[in-house]
């Protein structure tokens, strides 16, 4: 089982964590166990806190799986990975972490959560326009889920019951 670790601005655990294993994924989400709150206000980069909160769970002795982080849209975080990928107007990920910033959005969550599992964008590529991972998901663009998971996303999940 993969675990998950969030921040308490997390939009609905439950329910990402109800979608994961509705598609045959065994993830459990929990609330991160140490103060990411200061870490995301004292980071040089995004890359770097990826490591130090990685650093920090295995200190911890925490499973590794992945972290999700929800942030401010003015929180200093944001303004880091603008530098190193301006196209990401409302998430980004690196290696086990990823984060977003658009609240209420549950779709997005979904987007970003799905970079934990190995998902890379398709950002239209994949040729279906209710692509969860398309560029700027929203609930209007998005088909529901399950059928929001395009055959190449289907494809670099594994275990996937569809």
């Amino acid at each position: 089982m993969k675990k998950i670790y969030y921040n308490d601005g997390v939009l609905e655990p439950d329910r990402i964590e109800d979608k994961l294993h509705r598609i045959g994924m065994e993830t459990e989400l929990v609330p991160i166990p140490i103060d990411i709150e200061t870490m995301m206000d004292v980071t040089d980069s995004f890359c770097a806190l990826s490591a130090d909160v990685l650093d920090e769970l295995r200190l911890a002795g925490q499973p590794l799986g992945g972290v999700l982080l929800s942030c401010d849209p003015n929180h200093r975080l944001v303004s880091l990975v603008a530098k190193i990928a301006p196209h990401a107007a409302w998430g980004a990920s690196v290696g086990m972490l990823a984060a977003y910033w658009i609240p209420d959005n549950h779709v997005l969550v979904m987007h970003e959560t799905m970079h934990l599992f190995g998902v890379d964008d398709c950002y239209g590529s994949c040729g279906f326009d209710g692509c969860l991972m398309q560029y700027v998901p929203t609930p209007n663009s998005v088909a529901p889920w399950p059928e929001c998971l395009c055959a190449r996303t289907k494809k670099q999940l594994k275990g996937v019951r569809i």
